[in-house]
């Protein structure tokens, strides 16, 4: 069970920093992709609670149930008021400027990028830069929360989450920042 709340916390995070870029970005087929995400979420939820449920009744440890029902609920709903912020931008509705600007006032942001640099891993990227991929996007598909060992190449469509100064570092000669719909 400690995998799965692990992996529930995760999906659900990752939903939330790709609904703000999406809606930031206009990135419709990211939207997309958090129903998705959100379906995942759905399902990794309710077998947390089944698992916790069944440990409950084995062990008479219902208090441990409940707070671990009441986590998964809580990533469940953060989960869809992502798909929520998801809609907005698939109704066709544009970011406010202001939310742009909120964004690059926060202590990490999420940056949208055409990966310009030589090839180099989610690891030596995490390593060199403190910067971590949400998802790349390579030959029409996205690939969110690559795994270490995966790859970037040049021409690869990034959305990348650090402090301003990391991605600022990284803007200056391994990737060049995107604005709305390009590269979609």
């Amino acid at each position: 069970m400690k995998e799965e709340i692990k992996r529930l916390r995760e999906l659900a995070l990752l939903a939330v920093d790709l609904a703000f870029t999406s809606a930031i970005y206009n990135l419709r087929d990211v939207a997309r992709e958090i129903m998705e995400i959100e379906e995942v979420v759905d399902e990794l939820a309710e077998e947390v609670s089944r698992q916790a449920i069944r440990r409950a009744i084995e062990t008479g440890n219902e208090d441990q149930a409940l707070v671990i029902v009441g986590i998964a609920n809580a990533l469940e709903q953060i989960a869809d008021a992502s798909v929520r912020i998801a809609e907005t931008v698939l109704s066709g509705m544009v970011a406010h400027e202001v939310l742009r600007s909120i964004s690059r006032e926060a202590d990490e942001w999420t940056l949208y990028a055409r990966w310009t640099g030589p090839e180099m891993s989610v690891d030596q990227l995490e390593e060199r830069f403190s910067v971590v991929p949400l998802g790349v996007k390579r030959g029409g598909e996205w690939h969110y929360a690559p795994e270490p060992s995966f790859t970037l190449r040049q021409g690869d469509l990034v959305i990348l989450k650090g402090t301003p100064e990391a991605l600022d570092d990284l803007l200056a000669g391994y990737a060049e920042t995107l604005e709305e719909h390009e590269g979609e």
